[in-house]
């Protein structure tokens, strides 16, 4: 493989985030466009070319000489037409996130976990990512979008059946965490409807001092290249923190109410004993009765039953 291909072409591991890294959410993500899969049973990241979402099937793997279907057939995976179209914004778009905590679990007739994804980056009009009142087991305070003047980073994840009822189940729409409606996802002057994970019981915080909710800042990570960047919102007027100002925040809120330090876990590992997930419970309760609001979808079509994958529209009935 030449220097030029080995640019393009990178180890899922290099791509730091949750659960491992819950600081660090919503995860170091490529610059553009991609494909995650298997390379000699390595998980690793393939730079997209040629990005058109009319003709997503003839994109350019980089290092590979396929286009887009082609490699996911070679693969043995569903060509691009047939899959689901999921809206990411947050944590989704972290290779790691994908390959450790949504489907590693799935597994191919190979063998090999079922980690076959296509990740298209563009933005979503009117919209805003914020932060939730709520804290996972893995330490981080994850994210949500809510309606908002300007635009904001999004991505579609081109997923097969199997793999977005495991997204369902990862999101908590069984327990109300999230709800699944469509939402408009646009790259390069073509829009198409993609099925988005919106604000369910949890709502989204709100600072304190302004009783407003509260959008991710727009900074840099320090990583292994200049290109990975964390969520990108523009013409926004909330206020914005980044991941580790809010956990401080939600920690000094939590340390005053009750005394109790509520990170400490957080910053060790993201797999906690009994003691530290009832503590995280009692946290979340917390943080929903005194810190949030619960947030409206004006006009959005939402889904009744998004585990019915057979009724749901695929990405040759939309683009």
């Amino acid at each position: 493989m030449t220097m030029a291909e080995e640019r393009f072409r990178l180890p899922a591991k290099e791509f730091k985030g949750p659960p491992l890294h819950p600081h660090l959410y919503p995860g170091e993500r490529p610059a553009s466009s991609y494909v995650l899969s298997h390379d000699d049973g390595v998980p690793t990241v393939f730079q997209l070319f040629d990005v058109n979402l009319g003709r997503l099937e003839a994109a350019l793997v980089a290092g590979t000489g396929k286009t887009l279907d082609e490699f996911l057939v070679s693969k043995g995976r569903a060509p691009v037409e047939e899959r689901l179209v999921s809206l990411a914004y947050g944590s989704n778009v972290n290779p790691m996130q994908l390959v450790n905590r949504k489907f590693g679990a799935l597994q191919t007739k190979t063998g090999l976990p079922d980690i076959d994804v296509v990740a298209i980056k563009g933005f979503t009009e009117n919209y805003a990512v914020v932060f939730m009142p709520y804290i996972p087991e893995y330490g981080s305070v994850p994210a949500t979008i809510m309606p908002s003047p300007g635009k904001v980073e999004t991505w579609i994840l081109l997923l097969d059946d199997e793999q977005l009822k495991r997204m369902n189940d990862t999101e908590g729409l069984n327990i109300g965490s999230y709800r699944m409606g469509v939402q408009p996802f646009t790259h390069e002057g073509l829009t198409l409807p993609a099925y988005g994970y919106l604000g369910g019981k949890s709502g989204v915080f709100l600072d304190p001092t302004t009783s407003t909710p509260v959008r991710f800042a727009g900074r840099n990570y320090t990583s292994i290249t200049d290109d990975f960047v964390p969520i990108d919102s523009t013409g926004s007027d909330l206020p914005e923190s980044t991941e580790l100002e809010m956990m401080i925040l939600v920690n000094t809120l939590q340390k005053k109410f009750s005394g109790m330090e509520l990170f400490e876990w957080a910053k060790k590992a993201f797999v906690l004993t009994q003691s530290g997930k009832e503590r995280s419970a009692w946290v979340n309760s917390f943080l929903r009765d005194f810190h949030s609001r619960p947030v409206e979808f004006p006009g959005t079509e939402f889904v009744d039953n998004p585990y019915e994958t057979e009724s749901l529209k695929r990405l040759k009935d939309v683009a």
